[in-house]
């Protein structure tokens, strides 16, 4: 039996956290995303204001559906080559409504939100335990919603949890021996930043595997396009002490997404002519992720978005152990 953790969801414990809440933003309450966020706020990094879902959320939702016999069998073959149990489990979780008490958990939350910008959209992003360590860093297995509007955020919130359990997600836990049947899994929910630019850093070489350099990939509008591979990036690699540009390879980018605005979804623009980032905007997001090495001792990978003059951090983690020895 995996055991659906009943007694862990009782009033004393929380179903929210704000994305700096000190001990409580650890990766075993809020998932790695969620921790590496609280830590760069704690750091002094720009992050746009949200919160997370604990693990807790997940166990209360799941217990609401109130089989818990069958989720405990279900469960437990999730890594069944059929994928059967897998699936159930997802299509459990996703056509169910969220109980009362996650709902309205998340309906205080967004209340307390101050949002920066006249119209708001929202991000929403899957936040495992284990994700983004050192070891395992589940990039791009878990789901992250982008553009949804405040009445879409719940049912973004259950595609997260869905994508727990996906069969690449399964397929990723086995291969890193890591229990296949337990369901850590918080969630963040940010609003948007309607980006301008977005970069992709790595504080070493991927390529060449040197420490001397970073590589800096960034691309007009928001960062899913570079994300996903529709466009091809601009790529910087810096010297790391003097923090020359070594190389520029201007990559190829017809089109951008945008935040839409209020409305939901995201937009599809030609992109405009040029490089993405000014050399001072370049070197200023340089010098943070240096920073950022420093703090956690080892190399990281940074997500950042560009708006209105200033570099939004939107993760940070550290390389995982085998991406260093490639």
């Amino acid at each position: 039996m995996t055991g659906i953790a009943v007694d862990r969801v009782g009033t004393d414990r929380e179903l929210i956290v704000p994305l700096l809440a000190g001990e409580h933003s650890v990766s075993a309450v809020v998932g790695g995303k969620a921790a590496g966020l609280a830590e760069l706020q704690q750091l002094g990094y720009r992050t746009p204001p949200g919160f997370a879902l604990t693990v807790d959320a997940l166990h209360m939702q799941l217990q609401s559906i109130g089989d818990e016999e069958r989720l405990e069998a279900l469960i437990g073959h999730v890594a069944d080559p059929s994928g059967e149990a897998r699936a159930e489990i997802e299509e459990l979780i996703y056509a169910r409504p969220l109980c009362s008490g996650v709902a309205d958990a998340i309906d205080a939350a967004l209340d307390a939100i101050d949002p920066p910008w006249a119209e708001c959209q929202y991000a929403v992003r899957s936040s495992a335990v284990g994700e983004d360590g050192r070891g395992t860093s589940f990039a791009g297995l878990h789901t992250t919603v982008l553009g949804v509007t405040r009445s879409e955020v719940f049912d973004a919130v259950k595609r997260c949890w869905s994508s727990y359990w996906s069969e690449r997600a399964i397929a990723y836990r086995g291969a890193q021996e890591l229990p296949p049947a337990a369901h850590e899994m918080g969630v963040v929910v940010q609003v948007l930043v309607p980006a301008q630019a977005s970069a992709i850093l790595f504080s070493l070489n991927p390529v060449t595997g040197s420490r001397d350099e970073l590589m800096v990939n960034v691309a007009h509008g928001l960062g899913e396009a570079l994300v996903s591979g529709a466009i091809v990036p601009a790529t910087f690699v810096v010297d790391k002490a003097t923090r020359n540009v070594k190389s520029l390879d201007r990559g190829s980018q017809d089109h951008m997404l945008v935040a839409s605005g209020s409305s939901a979804g995201l937009v599809r623009q030609p992109s405009p002519a040029g490089l993405p980032v000014t050399r001072a905007s370049l070197l200023s997001l340089v010098d943070g992720c240096v920073e950022l090495e420093r703090s956690f001792g080892a190399p990281v990978d940074v997500e950042a978005a560009f708006f209105d003059g200033h570099w939004f951090y939107l993760q940070a983690r550290p390389v995982t152990t085998a991406e260093a020895e490639e």
